[in-house]
């Protein structure tokens, strides 16, 4: 029962901290707010790091994947289109 009262807490503290983020405070901002709330300084630090590195990941997330993998494709497609104009002896595939 313990564990789970735990994570209820630990989830109230994230979303807490979410939506300060979205109010657009700064980190160091966060990290004093959650003092405030009783939380000790390296817990809120790390609290704020985990933020900032899951919004850097979903970040990244979203500017790769679609356009790499389609100008891999277009740069395959115009290589064996010139292979085949020029009569290059190799295609790629």
């Amino acid at each position: 029962m313990s564990d789970n009262n735990d994570k209820e807490l630990i989830d109230q503290i994230y979303a807490y901290a979410i939506e300060l983020k979205n109010s657009g405070k700064s980190d160091s901002q966060i990290q004093e707010a959650l003092v405030e709330k009783g939380l000790d300084e390296e817990s809120s630090k790390t609290v704020v790091d985990n933020l900032s590195n899951a919004e850097a990941q979903n970040a990244e997330g979203e500017s790769s994947g679609f356009p790499s993998w389609l100008i891999w494709i277009a740069l395959l497609i115009l290589v064996n289109i010139l292979s085949a104009i020029f009569d290059w002896p190799f295609w790629i595939y």
